[in-house]
């Protein structure tokens, strides 16, 4: 239980200590008025009824820091990132996050910093970068409230993390058809799925022959191709179970 301990310097002045425990660990804030003291221990207090008394050593971790362990150790569903989604998350982080917050400690960015970053973000780069950048920014802090580094998340922007790209238009039956005639015959199957199927880049090119089934004229989709800087083409599971569906 957090507590005000008032005692005498050797100067004959008078100091208000604040005394708290994190984690099983004691902590003291000093300060040179009772007013001060009173105010720190109400804060306190009402963290403890909420559940929000953070260790302030947390926050002074640089965000760039906090940032690579997070994307080292990230799991979705229990597993591990994806090469692809790891390297997507890099490419964010180096172009639109890290210059803005990488030497920036946790407790240094507040909401009224993101909005600022957000809205210069989306004039330079777009809506759809912002929007990916801002979710993953928000992801990472969702991480450090759950290890109570920070007391709580600072992006708090309504429907920032939504993208708004216009839809892609669908190509004309006589247009697929045309380029399936035109390309060289052994990407016209590929052609032909990705003009009728609509699959992802990354599932049409981790098809095999052994997925095509003449016989009963179906395509199935179990695993996807992707380009990986530094490893090369890799070859990953299907992003969702919606992929391992038949194609007919």
């Amino acid at each position: 239980m957090a507590y005000v301990r008032k005692r005498q310097t050797r100067d004959d002045g008078l100091r208000y200590d604040v005394r708290y425990v994190v984690n099983g660990e004691r902590k003291t804030d000093t300060f040179h008025t009772a007013s001060d003291a009173n105010k720190r221990l109400a804060k306190i207090r009402a963290n403890e009824l909420a559940g929000l008394v953070i260790d302030p050593k947390g926050g002074e971790r640089l965000f760039g820091e906090y940032a690579d362990e997070w994307l080292e150790h990230r799991l979705v569903k229990g597993r591990p990132l994806t090469p692809m989604t790891r390297q997507g998350y890099k490419g964010l982080l180096r172009r639109n996050i890290r210059p803005h917050f990488a030497r920036t400690k946790l407790r240094q960015i507040t909401p009224e910093r993101v909005r600022t970053w957000h809205s210069e973000l989306t004039e330079k780069a777009g809506t759809d970068q912002a929007a990916k950048s801002y979710r993953l920014l928000r992801a990472i802090f969702t991480t450090a409230v759950s290890d109570e580094l920070v007391a709580r998340n600072p992006c708090a922007i309504k429907g920032a993390g939504i993208e708004r790209a216009p839809e892609r238009p669908m190509l004309g039956t006589a247009t697929v058809l045309q380029l399936a005639d035109a390309i060289e015959p052994r990407l016209c199957a590929l052609v032909l799925l990705a003009g009728f199927r609509t699959l992802r880049p990354g599932e049409l090119l981790g098809l095999q022959r052994r997925d095509v089934n003449l016989l009963h004229r179906t395509v199935r989709v179990e695993r996807q191709a992707h380009e990986i800087t530094g490893q090369g083409r890799i070859l990953t599971e299907t992003k969702s179970e919606a992929g391992m569906l038949r194609i007919t």
